[in-house]
């Protein structure tokens, strides 16, 4: 194949952009990508795989080098695995963060999310509490993750999980919740 000269772009897509985070990590890309002569292309899904869709093609018109990626809605099966399987083909790299798809071959920088989930309910246990609760995401691997680690702070007590105490929520649950206006 014919090589193309490099853009010197990288295209990130994040879920979110001003909250939680967000401002922190793409600070933190832009200094190390523009320190290696870099620039990026930012984008945002709003964690909706249309926008997501949108944001890559997007991108990958402009010949971005590189891609790091926040999926959206990580816990479920996506439409845009072809979209990532056309990263691949044309040997762009990509990074994942903050998630990744169970069985799919990409690098990812994500947190220890069930550690996370454990420590925080192993220290409510310490503290004398017998009955746990959470709240957590169903769309996100991150939510699977950290509700793995409350699971396992109960398992090391002796008690049954008090599924009544555990809340799981969807992106558009949390938008609904706050009367949020779609973008």
């Amino acid at each position: 194949g014919v090589k193309k000269e490099p853009s010197k772009i990288i295209g990130v897509v994040t879920t979110y952009l001003d909250d939680y985070i967000f401002p922190d990590i793409i600070k933190g890309i832009d200094n190390m990508l523009s320190r290696q002569g870099y620039s990026m292309i930012l984008s945002h899904t709003d964690n909706k795989a249309e926008r997501e869709a949108q944001c890559i093609s997007s991108m990958l018109l402009k010949n971005v080098d590189g891609f790091i990626i926040e999926p959206a809605k990580s816990a479920l099966p996506s439409p845009n695995q072809g979209l990532y399987e056309d990263i691949d083909a044309r040997e762009i790299p990509l990074v994942l963060i903050n998630g990744y798809f169970p069985g799919r071959e990409n690098s990812y920088v994500i947190e220890d999310d069930e550690a996370g989930g454990y420590k925080a309910a192993k220290h409510l246990f310490e503290l004398g509490h017998t009955r746990v609760g959470g709240i957590f995401k169903v769309d996100d691997i991150q939510g699977h993750n950290r509700y793995k680690g409350v699971v396992k702070a109960y398992r090391e007590q002796g008690f049954a999980v008090a599924e009544e105490a555990m809340v799981w929520y969807t992106t558009e649950d949390i938008a609904a919740l706050f009367d949020e206006q779609s973008s």
